[in-house]
């Protein structure tokens, strides 16, 4: 019997219908300006985050300090070998470091910017 109360319900059914298809059907859509909102509100929590996280002295901060300084410092000791390498005349043997270098640069850079970002982007406002 309530199927049949729903037809006969009328308009006020009909409305809400509509309403819930045309809102899911907008949120398919992502538009320019939900994008550019998003970014937005995603970079003003991540500055939040790593405003909180940047003066704490917990396990999890003395872990991203340690994992930061050995991913970096390894790749700075592989480029060191392979200039190293480049400067003894053996560049066949420093080219499979270069190409290592190179492809695990990104992960470097975002391990080091994750985790000093916040302190570089401090100083440059900072001076400005």
């Amino acid at each position: 019997m309530s199927i049949l109360k729903w037809f006969q319900g009328g308009g006020a059914a009909v409305e809400k219908i509509t309403d819930a298809v045309i809102k899911s059907g907008d949120m398919l859509v992502f538009t320019d300006e939900e994008k550019a909102i998003g970014r937005a509100e995603s970079r003003a929590m991540y500055m939040k985050f790593l405003e909180l996280s940047r003066n704490e002295n917990s396990i999890k901060s003395i872990t991203r300090r340690i994992i930061a300084f050995a991913v970096i410092g390894e790749w700075l000791l592989l480029l060191n070998i392979a200039v190293g390498l480049v400067l003894a005349g053996k560049p066949d043997l420093a080219e499979p470091v270069f190409v290592v270098l190179a492809e695990i640069f990104w992960l470097v850079f975002a391990i080091g910017s994750f985790y000093f970002g916040a302190w570089t982007l401090d100083k440059w406002q900072k001076k400005g």
